[in-house]
């Protein structure tokens, strides 16, 4: 017994350290077996310790990703949901309990993970996704798995990892029903390509026509949590698979038609007028240049110098997002200024105050918004001062640099490098 207890220590301190691969794999397999049935599947837990990927969304596909990705010792997980548990989701997460209602779902789903394997880091994200996690931080994960329930949410996830060339598997429940698709690398197909028109105006289903968000969330949709699992159960096998290099199949989609007990897996097809294909493209990593730069510590001008002082002084920045200025009423000549991002604004936060007085139904609706996704130098001093997270840049973001020299464009790609410490320090 003495000696099985030592032999413990001494396996999680080696463990622990990372001294090398063999003594991980002595404290996982030896003094450890409680990871012998994983390695008999061909899978190699030192691997998948080491493993580095995020789910978005903690809902009902959420919790039984991160369940059987704890399970199996998937080492480093990121949970982004900007969510609240309620009552109702006890029925459908399994991560959830009685006295967890009220609380950030990321957060609960969190210490549920650490009791189920405290094997596993898990870091909670409890903003969304465009708010926080930056392009660059995409280049750190090697598989998202898109667990959320709208469409916005989806096409962002897909441009980022199409940008970093990441894997995305992506899963959508209703009622019985559910699929999974999947996107990689060489991106010949991208979620964007399935998406219709219909899908496009739905993806705004939080915002009004002046793409402002409400503070009440339109009904959702019930779902079984038999579904869930099922389709949970499939994006992470599929993403454990990819992590050791054996064959996916990429460019598929698998659905589950739970009404009629039927399963059809397609191959999705490209649309040539997707517009995140005509917008945007893959980055090769080589190509990013760091900047020693923070989104809390520094500047809009401190990054257009930078920017300027490597491509010269004529180069702008081309922000990936609208960037709200100001709301007008044209009626009252009555300003309000934000410097936000767009789909971040509550109606309640731009109407005119002339016009409630009066009061004129949904008075928000009567300003005009102003917006702009470049900055040259030329804006207000009062923009260019603000600090980059806010002015809804994400942390840990790649930016791109324009300019035009001897008739040709030039285009560079920059990283706000020192936010890298944000995702790391947890």
């Amino acid at each position: 017994m003495l000696y099985r207890d030592f032999a413990l220590v001494l396996g999680k301190i080696l463990f622990n350290t990372h001294c090398s691969k063999f003594n991980e794999l002595i404290y996982l397999n030896m003094i450890n077996p409680k990871y012998k049935r994983i390695e008999e599947l061909g899978w190699n837990p030192v691997l998948l310790r080491r493993a580095k990927v995020l789910v978005v969304g903690a809902g009902a596909l959420g919790n039984e990703a991160l369940k059987n990705l704890a399970l199996l010792g998937v080492g480093h997980i990121w949970v982004a949901d900007m969510d609240i548990i309620e009552d109702h989701n006890l029925t459908r997460s399994v991560l959830f309990r009685a006295e967890d209602i009220g609380k950030p779902k990321a957060e609960a789903a969190a210490h549920r993970i650490k009791e189920i394997n405290p094997d596993v880091k898990v870091y909670p994200i409890t903003k969304t996704v465009q708010e926080t996690m930056g392009l660059g931080f995409f280049f750190q994960v090697q598989v998202v798995f898109g667990c959320v329930d709208n469409v916005q949410t989806r096409l962002d996830l897909n441009r980022y990892c199409l940008q970093a060339g990441t894997l995305f598997i992506d899963a959508g429940i209703r009622k019985l029903d559910g699929d999974v698709k999947i996107f990689g690398k060489p991106y010949a197909v991208c979620f964007d390509c399935m998406v219709t028109n219909t899908m496009r105006l739905e993806a705004w289903q939080r915002h009004s026509c002046l793409k402002l968000r409400s503070h009440t969330n339109p009904d959702s949709v019930s779902t079984a949590p038999t579904i869930a699992s099922i389709m949970a159960g499939l994006q992470v096998q599929l993403g454990v698979k990819y992590l050791h290099k054996q064959p996916i199949v990429i460019g598929k989609r698998f659905a589950v038609l739970g009404y009629i007990d039927q399963m059809h897996v397609t191959k999705m097809h490209r649309n040539h007028a997707c517009p995140t294909h005509a917008q945007y493209e893959p980055i090769p990593k080589n190509q990013l240049i760091p900047l020693n730069l923070s989104s809390t510590d520094n500047t809009l001008a401190d990054l257009l110098t930078e920017v300027k002082n490597i491509m010269g002084k004529n180069a702008v920045i081309q922000l990936d997002y609208d960037l709200v200025t100001h709301y007008t009423c044209l009626q009252h000549n009555y300003q309000t200024q934000l410097y936000r991002r767009r789909g971040t604004i509550f109606a309640d936060e731009v109407q005119c105050p002339l016009c409630k007085q009066e009061q004129q139904p949904n008075a928000h609706l009567l300003m005009q918004e102003h917006f702009i996704n470049q900055i040259s130098g030329n804006e207000q001093p009062q923009l260019l001062q603000k600090k980059l997270n806010q002015i809804g840049l994400p942390y840990y973001h790649i930016v791109t640099g324009f300019t035009c020299t001897d008739k040709q464009f030039q285009y560079n790609y920059f990283l706000i490098n020192n936010d890298k410490k944000i995702f790391t320090s947890y």
